[in-house]
């Protein structure tokens, strides 16, 4: 039978800290992966009001896009 060894106060005191810094570095980690896709996606998409959907429509079948189109729900309520 192996003789079982605790650990001391002071020992898992440490552990307990850096438990905190690593699930603190993984929250970084993961602050870090949503801005980088929040500014990907703001960078590489172009708003447009709804009006525009049938000539942003006929460019991604050219494949003349370059840009992600989003369509700003707010121009509903324009009736131009």
């Amino acid at each position: 039978m192996a003789l079982r060894v605790w650990p001391s106060l002071a020992a898992l005191t440490q552990d307990s800290v850096a438990i905190t810094k690593l699930q603190d570095t993984l929250q970084n980690v993961r602050d870090a992966r949503f801005l980088r896709q929040a500014w990907y996606h703001l960078r590489y998409s172009k708003v447009i009001p709804i009006q525009k959907v049938d000539e942003a429509y006929e460019r991604v079948q050219k494949s003349d896009v370059r840009y992600r189109f989003v369509i700003d729900m707010a121009s509903l309520k324009d009736k131009r």
